[in-house]
């Protein structure tokens, strides 16, 4: 009886998954806010259905709540008000104790956070309908690499908030330009456009009035807890390198499974006052 190399991938997927959320759980002290959460649902638009993809959006998340509450304290997370740009559930204001405002284009995922108190409007993240300096910070969670125009879109990020933004994307070795409506069975806005490696994308923020003031890089799958996973994971990466017509042919090693194994996270801090062009 042969061995189906699919089963394979997937036994480890959920694996490697599982053990590294687990890891992060044992840290975690704010576990309550995945009761009563149905982790399929996290997107609204589409659901995840598989256990390790439920694994890595936790995981995910529990890094980048860790990440905002290091980086700006107690103190200014009680204080400072926050918006949700792209929220799909509102679980990111719930840890951070506060109700509102989210933002999506997704009239279903909009729905979802009102039922859960948390103020929400119904808007174009690249248009957003908010006033100038109307937040301390903004929350913008796996967004930028769907937008054609980065550059704008941190300049509309910059005219909304006060103090700064808390921005994610998918960790790439190397900058990476997809070509349009590649997976013709999703939507269009669903479609990567820009994905940036670290050096590339400062040099966009440097067009912004940002500055990176921190940067994370959060692992959802640690590429092989033992040598049989890390042999499956060499394994799929070289099944990636010959299929020379796949979307990610050209950095098989930053994906496994359809899933990115790392992520960054970048905390940008104004530095420039648009309005008058003075530095602040």
């Amino acid at each position: 009886m042969g061995i189906d190399p699919n089963n394979l991938f997937l036994r480890v997927f959920r694996t490697n998954s599982t053990r590294v959320l687990q890891r992060k759980l044992s840290s975690f002290n704010k576990k309550y806010i995945f009761e009563n959460e149905d982790m399929s649902k996290h997107f609204a638009h589409t659901e995840l259905q598989e256990i390790a993809s439920q694994n890595v959006v936790k995981g995910f998340i529990i890094d980048r709540i860790e990440f905002i509450e290091k980086t700006l304290g107690d103190n200014a997370i009680k204080n400072d008000t926050f918006i949700d740009i792209g929220d799909s559930d509102g679980i990111f204001l719930k840890a951070l104790g506060k109700t509102g405002i989210s933002a999506n284009m997704s009239e279903v995922a909009v729905s979802n956070i009102y039922k859960k108190g948390i103020q929400a409007i119904r808007c174009d993240a690249e248009h957003l309908p908010l006033k100038n300096s109307s937040t301390d910070h903004i929350l913008f969670f796996e967004i930028f690499e769907h937008l054609p125009n980065p550059i704008s879109m941190l300049h509309e990020l910059h005219r909304v908030c006060r103090k700064s933004a808390f921005l994610s994307l998918p960790y790439v070795s190397r900058t990476n330009i997809h070509r349009f409506n590649y997976n013709p069975s999703w939507r269009i806005y669903e479609h990567h456009i820009f994905e940036f490696d670290d050096e590339d994308f400062r040099k966009i923020v440097s067009h912004s009035g940002f500055n990176v003031s921190d940067c994370k890089v959060a692992e959802v799958l640690d590429g092989g807890g033992n040598l049989a996973e890390r042999c499956v994971f060499w394994m799929f990466r070289i099944l990636k390198i010959f299929r020379k017509d796949a979307e990610y042919a050209n950095i098989p090693g930053d994906l496994y499974m359809g899933c990115f194994k790392t992520f960054s996270i970048y905390h940008l801090v104004k530095i420039r006052d648009d309005q008058n062009g003075d530095e602040i």
